[in-house]
């Protein structure tokens, strides 16, 4: 019976010598490590003569694997510090960040590592992340040229990718499957959707040519998720607006990927909105050209879709445009009645006063008299 017990020892040293380690003599391994106080590669050489790391076979049987600083015995020291506990609590900042991490953001299927990864011309926002975080770890950049550039960051921590799933339902390979945050606080939610936002959201103006040749500018707001997340900004938006938002429109080319958009007076509304949270947010997205846009936006549209009144001379010249018919008999001194009679007439053979009226047309040929008293009237306002 020794003997047999001998043999199998020496065939179990023979397997892991050449490369092959069972879930029994790593379990030995550990204990021996954990009976003498001693490193895990120095118990692997008492088992089995020589030094291994043994996370690879950790994973491979579904045992603990510790981060770098976290065994006490662990071969390789954490260098690279962070706020663990960043994440562990709701706040506007926290919130915020947590929403761009669920739209921009990745954590490791081991769970211990958040990576963040950018276009090079959001390298300061990254900074400005890790002096939050309190990381010292080094922002990696792919490309000296602009045009080409993107940036990233990778913060090991267990912790932090805890906290991000028990508080934000953000996991591994969240993109298709990605749930609401467990937040019911509005400013913390209106934060966390804001991060979405700078993340997979678009903030920018459609640009139209009118046929007058002048630009129109309109403000759209957009944002791109699972179904479940752009249906609870949605539900959020209209709240905010008092309004209804169009329901997720699906992304034909994945299963999960829905979107929602909104232009004009709604997307101005949520934009001033969102724009008061204080927080280190894309300067971008949220620049001082769009805020004051929104600001001072004035609808401007071509006369002839304008209401009111467009009063002209009698060589058919644009005189001014009045909102309403009282205005302009004020400025002509035509009564209201001539004044409306004027634009049902709409053509250049009728006029009062010296001017001619239209409600549709931006230009009117000259005045053309068509009796005889009407000849003598174009003589006096000559």
């Amino acid at each position: 019976m020794w003997a047999f017990l001998v043999f199998f020892q020496n065939i179990i040293l023979f397997i892991v010598k050449c490369g092959i380690m069972t879930k029994e003599t790593l379990i030995e391994i550990l204990n021996l490590s954990k009976e003498k106080d001693i490193p895990e590669k120095d118990a692997a050489f008492e088992v089995v003569g020589k030094r291994m790391c043994l996370n690879y076979y950790k994973k491979k049987y579904g045992l603990k694997v510790y981060a770098p600083g976290e065994s006490k015995h662990s071969w390789k020291q954490r260098t690279l510090t962070v706020n663990d506990n960043y994440f562990s609590r709701y706040t506007i900042e926290t919130c915020y960040y947590a929403g761009f991490i669920a739209a921009d953001g990745n954590i490791s299927k081991e769970r211990n590592r958040l990576t963040i990864g950018l276009s090079g011309k959001d390298k300061s926002f990254l900074e400005t992340f890790a002096e939050k975080i309190e990381s010292n770890g080094k922002i990696y950049e792919s490309s000296t040229r602009e045009k080409y550039s993107s940036v990233a960051i990778a913060i090991t921590s267990p912790k932090i990718c805890e906290d991000l799933e028990k508080n934000f339902n953000i996991t591994p390979q969240k993109s298709l499957t990605l749930l609401p945050p467990p937040i019911e606080n509005k400013e913390l939610l209106d934060a966390f959707i804001l991060g979405v936002l700078d993340g997979d959201g678009t903030i920018s103006f459609l640009n139209k040519k009118l046929k007058d040749g002048r630009i129109s500018k309109r403000l759209l707001i957009s944002v791109i998720g699972t179904k479940e997340i752009v249906t609870m900004i949605k539900n959020r938006f209209e709240e905010i607006i008092c309004g209804t938002v169009s329901n997720p429109h699906h992304k034909n080319y994945t299963g999960n990927t829905y979107t929602i958009a909104t232009t004009d007076a709604h997307a101005r509304k949520l934009f001033l909105h969102y724009y008061k949270i204080d927080v280190p947010k894309l300067e971008r997205k949220w620049g001082e050209e769009k805020y004051n846009y929104c600001m001072s936006f004035k609808r401007t549209l071509p006369l002839s879709r304008r209401k009111g009144i467009n009063v002209f001379d009698l060589d058919g010249k644009l005189v001014k445009h009045f909102d309403t018919l009282e205005e302009a008999s004020d400025f002509t001194k035509i009564s209201l009645g001539r004044l409306s009679d004027l634009c049902k007439l709409d053509d250049g053979t009728h006029m009062s006063k010296g001017y001619m009226c239209s409600r549709t047309k931006t230009e009117m040929p000259p005045y053309v008299p068509t009796n005889p008293f009407s000849k003598k009237v174009l003589e006096k306002y000559k």
